[in-house]
């Protein structure tokens, strides 16, 4: 699958990388008000059609979808009663959103079952997304995907904000929106070590850690965004 593979890093230059892409906070700030309800309806959700939902909620109200975003996206796998599949964004303490319940599994999906639901997706050129492909639950995944294809928006977003002169930067952050959604991006599963070694050799290269650590089956390194098809 993969061309000639870096050497694996030594635990303490892996662990003092961590360290530097940890301590860049990307333009983002520490908490805020909003999360984003992943409702699912299926123990194996079609990730295609969770993608599309997720554009679509964030299209819809851009001020608190850039604040979601700026304040790193949180995320909450949920079901609902009744069983209906629908991505919320709304206030972490609104009593309404309280009917959202968390989704905790245990069954851990080796990397084949990861990549049949990538195989769902609709691949694009405007940017490859890796996953680390270690072997999670489904939320864990699901985790793992959204918090990436956030990081991609963000990542967009910062870079044309620093091509204008404005202080309202919404429409910025909904004209990436319809980018993504209109030439959309390639996916690729990838080790913990493939994703440190390309930042490695391209420090440009934005890698996503997960700060929270509420769900221990969570890869540590989420993945990475790179502008282009890579070899690992």
């Amino acid at each position: 699958m993969w061309g000639k593979k870096e050497e694996f890093m030594k635990e303490e230059e892996k662990l003092h990388m961590i360290g530097q892409i940890w301590k860049d906070q990307k333009g983002r700030l520490s908490s805020g008000p909003y999360a984003l309800y992943v409702a699912l309806n299926s123990p194996r959700p079609n990730l295609a059609d969770l993608t599309e939902s997720i554009f679509e909620t964030l299209a819809d109200d851009c001020i608190r979808s850039e604040n979601w975003s700026k304040t790193w996206g949180k995320l909450v796998i949920c079901v609902r009663p009744g069983g209906k599949a629908e991505c919320v964004l709304g206030e972490v303490n609104d009593e309404d959103n309280k009917i959202y319940v968390p989704v905790a599994t245990t069954q851990k999906l080796p990397e084949q079952d990861l990549q049949q639901m990538i195989d769902t997706v609709p691949q694009g050129r405007l940017r490859l997304l890796l996953l680390n492909n270690q072997p999670t639950t489904i939320e864990g995944f699901l985790i793992s995907y959204l918090h990436m294809v956030d990081e991609m928006i963000w990542e967009i977003y910062r870079q044309k904000r620093l091509t204008v002169e404005r202080k309202n930067y919404i429409p910025i952050y909904q004209q990436v929106l319809d980018l993504v959604a209109k030439e959309r991006f390639s996916i690729k599963l990838a080790s913990e070590e493939e994703i440190l070694g390309l930042k490695k050799a391209d420090p440009q290269i934005s890698v996503r850690l997960y700060g929270s650590m509420v769900n221990k089956d969570v890869p540590k390194v989420l993945g990475a965004v790179a502008n282009k098809e890579v070899t690992l």
